[in-house]
């Protein structure tokens, strides 16, 4: 009999913006499986909350604990409103898929030590993702798969990016029919959230790489929230960037960073790329922003150009470039990639029935869907883990 569910899929990303929640009807046993998506939605965090998650990684432990309960208890409100806006009803959804919230990751490779501030506190690799799942399934009555990461990091993985197995499936050699234009080489999904991560979807899926590029939205939300003394808390289509000019000073500076040179697998968090751990906290110039803009277009670039090309350019290595995530509502940082990226095109999910603010919630009811049905979903060559892993824990 073929497998079949209807998947809620939830995310807080580490723009701190919201939860996206994405309501997915899978089809088959992944990865070759069908789906339709059947609502989608992204609920803002009210100021404080938002202010307080970006905060939680340097928080003490009873701050901690009572924000893992607060965004839990939130998870279960959207979850609930999701459900019933669908229109589907309890009844009508299986199962909850729910990343949580990252406030601490440090991967194998990305270093023994983690910037809080301006304080290093020496930490092995360990992951933690609050939002208890216990309120969601409270609110909801639907089972929820939860803490997706520390699976594949036990096994030996950077557990990260995880999103991979879902790009693949929405993107890769099963969506070949959907693609704007047929090039020679594979193409790359690039997701650009608070940090920006590459998928490069070769042909099995044994093959298919993927690491965190570095800062995407993080560092220029900071930078507009500096800017604009808190008026605004995100660079709206890139206007503050395209009015400022670019500090290749200060460029050149933070592109010496040690962590652009690591070479996959590896992953990163806003642990790491933060204003205040890189000392840019006082630093009120007008061009903070389009040179933090400029930033992660160029290690974007930089990253598919030294780990993915074959080559001295991308004829013959690189299709296209699918970006998904806010990042690819900034205008300004859009129109540097494609200048970047140029001859190859550089697209939106959306070419690919996958809105922008939905893909990584999808991304993760796929990977509820994976967990319930038993089957492995970290790919080991994108995060370096020893085996395929199920990924996950159910709460029920």
């Amino acid at each position: 009999m073929t497998p079949k569910a209807t998947v809620l899929g939830l995310m807080s990303g580490t723009s701190c913006d919201g939860v996206s929640a994405a309501i997915v009807r899978f089809i088959g046993r992944p990865p070759a499986v069908r789906f339709r998506l059947l609502y989608n939605h992204t609920f803002p965090y009210p100021p404080r909350l938002r202010a307080t998650l970006r905060a939680a990684s340097g928080a003490d432990v009873p701050t901690l604990c009572a924000l893992n309960f607060e965004l839990g208890d939130i998870l279960g409100k959207v979850a609930a409103r999701a459900i019933s806006e669908s229109g589907l009803g309890r009844r009508g959804v299986d199962l909850i898929g729910s990343h949580g919230h990252t406030v601490w990751h440090v991967s194998p490779r990305a270093g023994r030590r983690a910037d809080v501030g301006r304080a290093a506190f020496p930490s092995r690799p360990s992951t933690l993702q609050i939002g208890e799942p216990a309120f969601i399934v409270e609110r909801t009555g639907v089972p929820v798969v939860a803490d997706f990461r520390p699976r594949d990091m036990a096994a030996g993985g950077e557990g990260a990016p995880l999103v991979p197995f879902a790009d693949w499936v929405f993107f890769g050699p099963g969506r070949r029919d959907a693609r704007p234009r047929r090039r020679a080489g594979v193409p790359v999904a690039l997701n650009i959230g608070g940090i920006a991560n590459v998928t490069v979807l070769a042909p099995r899926l044994s093959d298919v790489v993927a690491f965190d590029t570095g800062p995407g939205n993080c560092l220029i939300d900071e930078a507009a929230q500096l800017a604009s003394h808190g008026a605004t808390k995100y660079d709206s289509g890139g206007r503050l960037a395209a009015c400022g000019k670019i500090d290749q000073r200060l460029l050149d500076g933070l592109l010496a960073h040690e962590y652009f040179a690591l070479r996959p697998p590896k992953s990163t968090g806003r642990e790491v790329f933060n204003l205040p751990a890189l000392q840019l906290d006082i630093y009120p110039s007008p061009h903070l922003v389009p040179t933090l803009t400029e930033l992660t277009a160029v290690t974007i670039h930089d990253a598919v150009k030294r780990f993915v090309a074959r080559g001295r350019d991308f004829r013959g290595s690189v299709e296209s470039v699918i970006v998904g995530g806010g990042g690819a509502k900034n205008g300004t940082l859009m129109r540097r990639l494609a200048a970047l990226f140029e001859p190859v095109p550089v697209v939106t999910t959306e070419t690919y029935g996958v809105p922008i603010e939905a893909r990584e919630a999808m991304a993760f009811a796929l990977l509820a869907y994976c967990t319930h049905l038993g089957v492995p979903s970290n790919v080991s060559s994108a995060t370096g883990a020893r085996n395929p892993v199920v990924l996950g824990k159910i709460c029920r």
